[in-house]
């Protein structure tokens, strides 16, 4: 639903590869009610938290935030799951931001993370023009810069503090 309100369905059928992070059903209905809650809960308050999402239900979700969701979740390349380092996946998704990759041991269980929320439950199925990993949630957009980037890694926290003297 979201890609096809995007303009983005037909993309997945281009020539190229891609890898696309999937995020199920619930996870899209979490997400939402997730930021919508954040917004309703300050949007009264002189700086509210702007999340973009102002309804809970996928029906209401704007056209600019499903383009949004989206792009947060493919990237122009194919990569599966051995190719993925720890740190940023080298190809930018589209829009234009890098996504996170950390590795962490969950209920004993060994999972990929991107951008240090959303695991991996499915990854490595080949498609057509590339791979899709379904993930457990959905993936938060980052509107982040660089030095943002850099702060939140926690393997970079000298040289986040030397960026930040500097």
């Amino acid at each position: 639903t979201i890609l096809k309100q995007a303009n983005m369905l037909g993309l997945l059928s281009t020539y190229g590869t891609y890898t696309f992070f999937l995020p199920g059903d619930s996870a899209i209905d979490t997400y939402l009610r997730e930021q919508f809650e954040a917004w309703d809960s300050t949007k009264n308050d002189p700086t509210p938290a702007w999340t973009g999402i102002t309804s809970p239900y996928l029906e209401d979700l704007s056209d600019s935030m499903a383009v949004v969701i989206a792009k947060t979740h493919i990237i122009p390349f194919g990569y599966e799951m051995a190719e993925m380092g720890e740190g940023v996946i080298d190809t930018r998704n589209y829009n234009d931001r890098y996504l996170s990759v950390s590795f962490v041991t969950v209920d004993e269980k060994f999972r990929i993370m991107i951008n240090n929320h959303s695991g991996i439950i499915e990854g490595d199925n080949l498609v057509e023009n590339g791979v899709v990993h379904v993930v457990k949630d959905v993936v938060n957009p980052s509107s982040n810069v660089l030095p943002q980037q850099i702060e939140n890694h926690p393997y970079l926290s000298i040289f986040s503090e030397a960026l930040k003297a500097t």
